[in-house]
């Protein structure tokens, strides 16, 4: 099964594809869908929501993982993420597939073990959990990618211990 990861932001939305064949996981593709912040808002969100409806429509996930809006000092920049996020959101919701959050250090420490893991630890375990010669870049591709591979975890040990509890 694919899993889609998003980090999202309005400047720049990582997306990651991940597929889940048991316990294995391998990377599919990566990337970002970039907007110009001179744009107007409603231009820049329709263009992320083109953008993630054709990796939606290409890829054809059966879940999705989002990293959780959170607010730190600045007000501006956690807005503009929860703009991209709600899109994303919807798009998943229009496609009938399932999206879970997670927090940055829930991503950190399923991937890592470490919740206060620094950026460069995570690419580097993204890479080495998904066979990758180096980290994609840019970063963000890179988290979305380890969103996804949170999600696939968190999810198969739902699976696993809903199947032990029938």
């Amino acid at each position: 099964m694919f899993v889609l990861g998003i980090d999202p932001g309005l400047s720049t939305t990582g997306y990651g594809i991940v597929e889940v064949a048991g316990l294995s996981m391998s990377a599919i593709t990566a990337g970002v869908v970039r907007t110009s912040p001179g744009d107007p808002i409603a231009h820049r969100l329709r263009e992320l929501a083109e953008d993630l409806e054709a990796v939606i429509a290409e890829f054809q996930p059966v879940e999705a993982a989002i990293e959780e809006v959170f607010v730190n000092r600045n007000l501006q920049t956690a807005t503009s993420v929860g703009r991209a996020s709600g899109v994303a959101i919807l798009l998943a919701a229009k496609a009938g597939i399932p999206i879970a959050e997670y927090t940055p250090s829930a991503v950190k420490l399923a991937v890592t073990g470490n919740g206060s893991a620094d950026k460069r630890q995570v690419q580097a375990m993204v890479a080495r959990r998904l066979g990758l010669d180096h980290a994609p870049k840019p970063a963000d591709a890179s988290d979305a990618l380890a969103i996804a591979i949170c999600h696939a975890q968190c999810s198969g040990l739902a699976r696993l211990v809903a199947g032990e509890r029938k």
